[in-house]
């Protein structure tokens, strides 16, 4: 245990050695959230969503704090290592590759969150905007629930693509646009139930929603509507991807091979 919470304190380093990079990536975040925050509540003054305005800004600072508890990753780090042949450094060591990419997963988690918070924190302070608040306990908990399956979902997911690099040096492009799209269809930019009503339910049967608009809907809406419905889906989803990535890694590292140095 004490390698893995010795990885875990270099990790936690590594953010803060390239300072300047660091500081534009959270800018970066920071701009984006008052982005959003500007666009919808000047729609919403206009248009008549079904969101009060006290609940679209409510969902807009809430999107930013699920996409760094789940969306966060340092997977993409994967393929260099594949492509490169350092995981046979790992893999052929006492220690589990899988527990130290978790390892790292966590100290990419709680930078972003610890540092989400500071910045929606600022922007309330800014603002002073009113929020709405779910006094709902059963909704709250199954909030946390779908966050928690969402996470791993998430992964798995990541996994798939990095394990790409098995049979191609190019993981970026497939990467990237896994994240366009999820960046529409997870409810990132906008709630998804503004969509027309059709849309809308067959991306309930995709794993997109339930990475960021439906942990958000939780917490802003009563859950009055069937949640076993939603798991299943959920609890599809991952043990598809499970299986897909499990598949994946023990095929890949099967008959890997690398141009070594």
């Amino acid at each position: 245990m004490k390698k893995y919470f010795l990885y875990f304190k270099i990790c936690l380093y590594q953010y803060f050695i390239y300072r300047i990079n660091f500081i534009f990536w959270r800018l970066r975040n920071f701009l984006n959230i008052i982005f959003l925050y500007f666009l919808w509540t000047s729609i919403n003054k206009t248009n008549s969503f079904s969101y009060t305005q006290d609940q679209l800004v409510s969902y807009i600072f809430l999107i930013n704090l699920l996409y760094a508890i789940i969306l966060s990753t340092r997977t993409e780090e994967i393929p260099q290592l594949i492509i490169s042949g350092e995981i046979m450094n790992i893999i052929t060591k006492p220690i589990s590759f899988f527990k130290l990419i978790i390892t790292k997963e966590i100290v990419d988690k709680l930078v972003n969150i610890f540092f989400s918070l500071i910045e929606i924190s600022l922007l309330i302070f800014i603002f002073q905007p009113n929020f709405y608040f779910q006094k709902n306990i059963f909704s709250l908990i199954i909030m946390i629930i779908f966050i928690f399956l969402a996470i791993i979902l998430s992964f798995f997911i990541d996994l798939i693509i990095s394990f790409l690099a098995f049979w191609s040096t190019e993981t970026w492009a497939p990467r990237f646009i896994f994240y366009i799209v999820l960046s529409i269809l997870s409810g990132s930019i906008f709630p998804l139930d503004i969509l027309p009503s059709t849309i809308y339910q067959l991306l309930l049967l995709t794993p997109f929603p339930y990475f960021v608009y439906f942990p958000a809907k939780l917490f802003l809406t009563p859950t009055n509507y069937s949640i076993i419905s939603h798991l299943f889906i959920v609890l599809i989803w991952i043990l598809i991807t499970f299986f897909l990535s499990f598949i994946m890694w023990k095929r890949g590292i099967k008959n890997y091979s690398f141009y070594g140095r």
